[in-house]
């Protein structure tokens, strides 16, 4: 009995160590992928067919706004997207990068910012939980988070430290 329950133990840790190894694989293989992506140029290829990270409606406009709290104008970087369900739900990559920045930061509250390769970053902000690792390469369609229940998330699209209108980057 016991020395069935040392084969059993050796062969559960080759069995670790095998699914250790395959994941390491696949996340080498993405950030390669993702790498060549961003040497290539290809986040600006993308303009216009990038998709939204939320499945949901845009309930806050990029451009000058008028502060419904203050009544004063102010200039939004970014768009607030709504999912209307009552659960978190998956926020996603919308082009291959790598995690520069993962934590708090001010009014965006807990968020995600990307570099995908020449001077485009995308910031996702007001992020119920994310579990990203700075330095990381994400796939396209990658999830980096979850949103809050009910509450829109931020997402903003910057060329080098410019902000640039995001719908003009989604198709719709």
């Amino acid at each position: 009995l016991q020395r069935m329950r040392a084969q059993r133990a050796e062969v559960d840790e080759l069995i670790r160590g095998f699914v250790a190894r395959s994941e390491l694989q696949e996340t080498q293989e993405a950030e390669e992928k993702a790498r060549g992506a961003m040497a290539l140029g290809a986040f600006a290829r993308l303009k216009g067919q990038l998709g939204l990270p939320l499945e949901g409606t845009v309930v806050g406009e990029w451009g000058r706004v008028k502060d419904a709290e203050t009544g004063l104008y102010v200039f939004r970087k970014g768009i607030e997207i709504q999912s209307g369900e009552p659960i978190p739900v998956e926020v996603r990559s919308v082009a291959a990068g790598r995690v520069v920045f993962v934590g708090p930061l001010g009014d965006y509250g807990r968020a995600v910012v990307l570099d995908h390769g020449e001077n485009h970053y995308t910031l996702t902000g007001r992020l119920g939980k994310t579990a990203l690792v700075l330095g990381t390469f994400v796939r396209a369609g990658e999830v980096i988070g979850y949103s809050f229940p009910r509450k829109p998330l931020y997402f903003e699209i910057r060329a080098g430290r410019t902000p640039v209108n995001p719908l003009q980057w989604t198709k719709r």
